[in-house]
């Protein structure tokens, strides 16, 4: 059984949440205090603080040709060659699996943690 939601809900909807339940909070006047209660307003925020957000919409927000998308898959694409595998191979492991990323963990040319993803 999972206990935290922070365990298995994605960041998106993770602050839909926590803006909703905030809100909520607020209007009903909810006192919270600190060790007693399950929340505290310090508490509602998205995990990590947030440095940049990166829309990868497939050209459907901002019509630029494909650039931004074309950027994406040249750096992912220099990421495996520098990282010794095959050129192509990108575009392959995303065909198998979905994304490049998840087809590096699944095949176990990246370590599933945080530091090696972040580092991708």
């Amino acid at each position: 059984m999972i206990e935290n939601p922070n365990d298995f809900m994605p960041d998106g909807l993770h602050a839909l949440n926590l803006y909703f339940q905030y809100y909520h909070d607020k209007k009903v006047n909810r006192k919270l205090i600190r060790g007693y209660s399950s929340a505290y307003y310090d508490d509602y925020n998205i995990r990590p603080k947030v440095q940049a957000i990166f829309f990868d919409c497939d050209d459907c927000l901002c019509f630029n040709d494909w650039i931004v998308a074309n950027q994406s898959t040249a750096k992912i694409e220099d990421w495996i060659i520098n990282h010794g595998l095959q050129p192509g191979e990108a575009y392959a492991l995303y065909k198998k699996y979905g994304t490049t990323l998840k087809g590096l963990l699944a095949q176990g040319y990246l370590s599933n943690c945080e530091i090696s993803i972040d580092n991708y």
